[in-house]
């Protein structure tokens, strides 16, 4: 049985154990926000019956697990030990206030997933949309606070800033700078590649996902990390093996 629950949590309203308020700019928050619940509401009720059965996970609770498991790449029983311990992740999930007990069982994640199925195409049409809004209107509340900060810096005029002299210590560096050529920034920078070929499949669905090899790429770069004595045709090698799947990742993402 599934009814949909109108009362979705208010910001302001939402009761903390030590008191306060929400961050509104927390990830989790800004998600909530983002997500149009009542618009998938209609979809995700067609997979219940309204008068059998016990009653169903809301689909914002349901959502919301799923988004929190995919985005920090957990197990299903370390995701519902996370939520039962962030406040930010149970207001995403719907609830009224914080409470320390556990709101699912970890088998629940498979339900959550199977009812979804059909809800993630409409989802991904509606949150392009609801992404471009917030885009839009956090660059006019920057355009604003950068227009408000200048403003108060011609105020102060030219005479009213910290007075005194800067020294800076030039042999105080820290010691794990990586060179600029080290084989770590390239595997960072084919890590990023992979990132973005995933951000953009979600955003095609209708394409077929290329392979990025990544397992591969990362066993190459370990396999060199735990060599005790690195050649110079060592390095050669190492680092052709990274250029190379980091240009198939950027033709992808070209394409």
């Amino acid at each position: 049985m599934y009814k949909p629950d109108d009362r979705s949590p208010e910001f302001e309203a939402f009761s903390k154990p030590f008191g306060g308020q929400l961050n509104q700019r927390n990830r989790w928050v800004v998600i909530a926000e983002l997500v149009p619940w009542q618009e998938i509401e209609d979809e995700y009720a067609k997979g219940f019956n309204f008068y059998k059965g016990r009653r169903a996970k809301s689909v914002r609770f349901a959502l919301g697990a799923l988004i929190i498991k995919e985005k920090l790449k957990l197990t299903d029983e370390e995701t519902e030990c996370q939520i039962q311990e962030n406040v930010y992740m149970q207001y995403l999930l719907g609830q009224k206030e914080f409470t320390r007990k556990r709101l699912f069982e970890p088998s629940m994640m498979v339900h959550f997933r199977k009812r979804l199925g059909h809800v993630i195409p409409v989802l991904n049409e509606k949150l392009a949309v609801s992404y471009s809004k917030y885009l839009e209107e956090l660059k006019k509340l920057e355009e604003e606070e950068s227009r408000k900060n200048k403003k108060d810096d011609d105020q102060e005029g030219p005479g009213s800033g910290n007075k005194g002299k800067l020294v800076i210590d030039a042999t105080a560096v820290p010691q794990d700078i990586r060179h600029p050529n080290d084989l770590g920034l390239l595997n960072d920078t084919r890590r990023k590649s992979e990132e973005l070929i995933d951000y953009l499949y979600l955003e095609l669905p209708d394409c077929q996902k290329p392979r990025t090899y990544r397992r591969k790429a990362r066993q190459a770069y370990m396999r060199f990390l735990k060599q005790k004595k690195k050649t110079a045709d060592l390095i050669r090698m190492a680092r052709g093996k990274q250029l190379r799947f980091l240009k198939r990742n950027i033709r992808h993402i070209n394409e």
